[in-house]
């Protein structure tokens, strides 16, 4: 049987990030960690990555901007042969997880940029306050979601009420047509309610980030058009890499 390299519980919990958001950045994991010597996060990713539990994503484009840019890491085989038995983490996920080297570069910037909308969350909530928050990742093999699956499902808690929303990235690259086919899915998703079927709460809320004002233009007229039975709303991926996730950044579509 092979023997694999000890490492920290502090470096598992780095892998469990992984295995949540398939791509992080050195950045990411000095706020996730909470730690505040950058150096010990480094140190860590590095022993890591020589004992081959994680590797370095090349993205591959303008160099100067790639060598300016934080390291982007990944999970290896030989992190799934570690957590294949840890009761967090599923045998099938792990599977899609360790492959991810071979996803295109708008994949890896997506996962960033959840992961980033995640560690804004954190930092702006309240006391009292709890979030829940799963990625397209955590959510395969559950029925009852919308499909296609949206890149994220959240809720904030707080002693009084839960506010529970799909998050869905729009890529600027799919068809006109693709894109309006997937709102109107996801209106009548809204109208089927698979939802209820598992869960008392009320249907969550989408949250739809476009990747510019002429896509949020376009699906607010779509989405409304639809008249969906619970509510949508709009903004922008500039927008919310300026103002932050929270606040008066969301447009909602009027039915």
């Amino acid at each position: 049987m092979l023997k694999l390299p000890k490492i920290t519980n502090k470096q598992i919990e780095i892998l469990h990030y992984l295995y949540k958001f398939y791509f992080l950045n050195t950045n990411q994991f000095q706020k996730l960690c909470h730690h505040k010597k950058p150096q010990r996060i480094q140190k860590w990713l590095k022993d890591l990555k020589d004992k081959k539990y994680i590797n370095i994503h090349k993205i591959k484009e303008n160099k100067f901007v790639a060598n300016t840019e934080p390291n982007i890491y990944y999970l290896t085989k030989l992190a799934r042969l570690k957590l294949k038995s840890d009761k967090k983490c599923d045998l099938d996920i792990l599977n899609r997880v360790y492959q991810t080297k071979l996803l295109s570069n708008g994949f890896v910037k997506n996962c960033i940029f959840i992961a980033d909308i995640y560690i804004n969350l954190l930092s702006q909530s309240k006391i009292g306050e709890k979030l829940h928050f799963s990625t397209k990742t955590n959510l395969k093999g559950f029925d009852y979601f919308p499909s296609p699956l949206p890149d994220a499902y959240m809720a904030i808690k707080t002693l009084q009420k839960t506010r529970r929303s799909f998050l869905i990235l729009i890529n600027p690259k799919i068809p006109w047509r693709v894109i309006d086919q997937r709102m109107i899915n996801y209106v009548a998703y809204s109208y089927d309610n698979h939802w209820a079927d598992y869960s008392s709460d009320p249907l969550p809320s989408f949250l739809i980030i476009c990747p510019n004002k002429s896509t949020q233009k376009h699906l607010d007229k779509v989405i409304s058009s639809e008249t969906p039975n619970t509510s949508f709303y709009l903004t922008t991926k500039d927008t919310i890499q300026e103002f932050g996730f929270e606040g008066d950044i969301w447009k909602k579509v009027k039915v």
